[in-house]
Parts: C-alpha cells; sequence; structure tokens
C-alpha cells in the first residue's frame, strides 16, 4: 500500500509504481520485523547544515539525534542515493516526522517523491524514492535555474528587501496558476517552469527564490 507527501504522488502511477517495485534489503536494517512497505507524507552534516539559514524554524525545533536523521536524509537525496543508513535505530514515528519536515521545508528537492516506507519496531535506514532520473534532475535544475535569473534580472537598481519579495510576489501571481495536475504540481519546477502548481508549491517557490537572494524565510 501506498500513501502521499503530496497528492501527487499518491496519485502518480510513476511515484506508486516506483515504490512498489523497488525492492529494499530488510536484512541491512536493524528491524524487528521483516515487513517494509512504501507509504508517502500525508499533506498536513549537521554543523554545515544548521550553518545554511539562520532561521531554519523546523529543523531547529528538533533534538539533536533527530537533526541527524534530518541531515541524513536531505544528504542522501542531494546525492541521489537509492538509501540511507542513520547513526542510531530509528522508530518509524520519527522517519515519518522527520521525512515530512525535509519534503515541506527544503523547496529545492523537486526530484524527491513522497514514498518512504512502512515498518514495525526501530530501522537504521531507508530506501528513498525520486520523480526521475539523475539525468532528467540536471536538465530541470537548469531550467529553474534559468527562470530564477530571469526573475531576479528585473529588480530595480539598488534594490531593497521589500523591492524583491515585491518581484517574487508580482512574478508568481502572474505567471503561476493553480492546479492539482502533474507530478511536479506541489515543487519548484511546478511553480517558477511549468507555471501550474498548488499550495504547497507556491510556498516552496517563494521560499527558493528567497534564498537564492539571500532572504531569510520560514
Amino acid at each position: 500500500s501506498s500513501d502521499s507527501a503530496d497528492s501527487s504522488d499518491s496519485k502518480s502511477g510513476d511515484d506508486s509504481k516506483s515504490g512498489d517495485d523497488k525492492k529494499t534489503d530488510s536484512s541491512k536494517a536493524e528491524t524487528t520485523t521483516n515487513s517494509r512497505i512504501v507509504t508517502t507524507v500525508e499533506t498536513s552534516s549537521t554543523t554545515a547544515l544548521a550553518k545554511e539559514s539562520k532561521v531554519r524554524y523546523a529543523y531547529n525545533t528538533l533534538s539533536a539525534d533527530e537533526k541527524d536523521v534530518y541531515a541524513t536524509i536531505l544528504g542522501g537525496v542531494k546525492d541521489y542515493q537509492a538509501s540511507v543508513t542513520f547513526k542510531k535505530p530509528i522508530s518509524f514515528e520519527t522517519l515519518q516526522k522527520i521525512f515530512a519536515l525535509v519534503y515541506f521545508q527544503e523547496p529545492q528537492l523537486f526530484w524527491l517523491s513522497g514514498n518512504y516506507e512502512i515498518f514495525e519496531g526501530k530501522t537504521n535506514f531507508t530506501a528513498l524514492y525520486y520523480k526521475t532520473d539523475k539525468a532528467q534532475v540536471e536538465k530541470m535544475q537548469a531550467e529553474i535555474d534559468a527562470k530564477v535569473k530571469q526573475i531576479m534580472d528585473t529588480f530595480p537598481k539598488n534594490a531593497t528587501t521589500d523591492d524583491k519579495l515585491k518581484v517574487f510576489h508580482d512574478y508568481i501571481v502572474k505567471n503561476c496558476g493553480f492546479s492539482m495536475d502533474g507530478d511536479y504540481a506541489q515543487t519548484i519546477y511546478g511553480s517558477l517552469v511549468q507555471g501550474k502548481t498548488q499550495c504547497e508549491g507556491y510556498a516552496k517557490a517563494m521560499g527558493y527564490l528567497c534564498d537564492k537572494a539571500g532572504i531569510e524565510n520560514m
């Protein structure tokens, strides 16, 4: 069975299939059961990570051990790893909580699928699932980079933070329509490149643009 970090993942045949077809070697995990199935997030190095932003509100609410799990998942996704291993075994509840935070608080990870594994007891690893392959991600990232440059090139001379925020706001309002269709409707690729998104896609677009402009946001 499967769920989703976003509504499109639960509807997307590609994501569901990748989760079901991709087998995980449960012998590598410290679990109390051999049963591991894929679910998805519901829509409702740690030192280096902490330096990325002064705010990072969700991340900074975590315990030291939870921050290690967050950093491990984040690093694994950035490196396009098939799975990650944690320093300590974690419960399903911890994985569910931290995975959701990574999925929603790291807008740059537009290729991350909402799929993750259900298990009983504790585990020291989890598989990671993606919407597309690494080569395609690189092409899509180039499109995102070009779009961000296009937007930021419209900043007025000596732009203040307010000026920049207005540029971002106006671009999103004028160029991005609401849509629940497509694999990237909840991502920055959907909002910035495809011009269609929903809910968190708007928030992720604004957050990503602010990150690129060096504007603290949460």
